[in-house]
């Protein structure tokens, strides 16, 4: 699946984390996170990553048996 910047904003306004933040939790600089996932690049994987897990968490949860 294609994740894009808007899928990434998303998930950043849903747990109310900014740039430093995430920074923080991946352990890099605000600017490497703002070039990563400006429109004008690529995701980078670990945005991918966070948009994959945030699309997961917002499916109803069902437990198989």
């Amino acid at each position: 699946m294609n994740y894009t910047q808007k899928d990434f904003k998303d998930f950043k306004n849903q747990f109310k984390l900014t740039n430093d933040d995430i920074a923080n939790i991946i352990g890099t600089t605000i600017s490497n996170v703002k070039n990563q996932t400006s429109s004008n690049s690529k995701m980078a994987t670990w945005a991918k990553a966070f948009c994959f897990m945030f699309k997961k968490m917002k499916r109803p949860y069902t437990v198989a048996y």
